[in-house]
């Protein structure tokens, strides 16, 4: 790979470490989340214009709520 191409640092290490633990969650046969769970967030996402955060279950059973890049954006990408 050529030197001069600019590398891409990923600062979501956080991010990376729940996946990971998903993942191992997953893969041992966890539910991890249940139907209601899913559907709410298709809702929240079916609504991202005019949402701005949305509200998950987190693997430990809390919930957080996360800013929306595409609230109010004309053409949001999802």
């Amino acid at each position: 790979m050529s030197s001069d191409r600019p590398l891409l640092a990923y600062g979501c290490s956080e991010w990376r470490k729940g996946s990971q633990l998903a993942s191992e969650l997953y893969e041992e046969g966890a539910k991890l989340w249940t139907k209601h769970h899913l559907q709410d967030i298709e809702q929240q996402l079916s609504r991202s214009v005019e949402l701005e955060y949305f509200t998950v279950r987190l693997l430990d059973g809390t919930e957080a709520r996360i800013k929306n890049p595409m609230f109010a954006v004309r053409l949001p990408i999802w």
